[in-house]
């Protein structure tokens, strides 16, 4: 079993970057990927991070998240040539994570692909009300970023 801890950056005016968790075991991979603190997207916020330590208000490196918010897994079952069966199922809430597993697991060639979302409100699937075209644009690149990271992951690479 190894794990690793990665960032992945987006397109987004107000998240910007995603905490990155990956864990590789013998045949499959538990992923989990949260928002970001807003430091970690900013490369010009030395002087802020400076400032609150001179005033003693250190600023705390715990990223608050949850770690069932959106969870799903996805099963590959192998395929001929480019077609690749999947199944998914919502272990916990899964708008997002069950597509977005079983897609990375077919992609891949993974057997299973255990994938935990803890997205901000604006990049949530909402069936009644479609969702604005940079939080899409954001997601398909997070979508983009963790299949990345996943092979990263497998390789070894950190």
């Amino acid at each position: 079993m190894k794990t690793a801890a990665y960032v992945v950056r987006v397109p987004h005016a107000q998240h910007r970057a995603f905490a990155v968790q990956c864990t590789v075991l013998d045949h499959s991979l538990m992923v989990w990927a949260g928002a970001a603190p807003r430091s970690l997207g900013d490369e010009d916020d030395e002087e802020v991070r400076a400032a609150m330590q001179a005033a003693g208000r250190d600023e705390s490196t715990h990223v608050p998240a949850r770690l069932a918010d959106d969870w799903g897994v996805a099963m590959n079952r192998g395929g001929s040539g480019n077609v690749r069966a999947t199944t998914g199922t919502a272990l916990y809430r899964a708008n997002t994570s069950v597509a977005m597993a079983q897609r990375i697991a077919a992609k891949l060639g993974i057997p299973q692909v255990f994938l935990s979302l803890d997205l901000p409100d604006a990049l949530l699937a909402s069936g009644a009300v479609q969702m604005a075209p940079e939080d899409a644009r954001a997601l398909q690149a997070l979508e983009v970023g963790l299949r990345r990271v996943c092979e990263m992951a497998l390789r070894g690479e950190k």
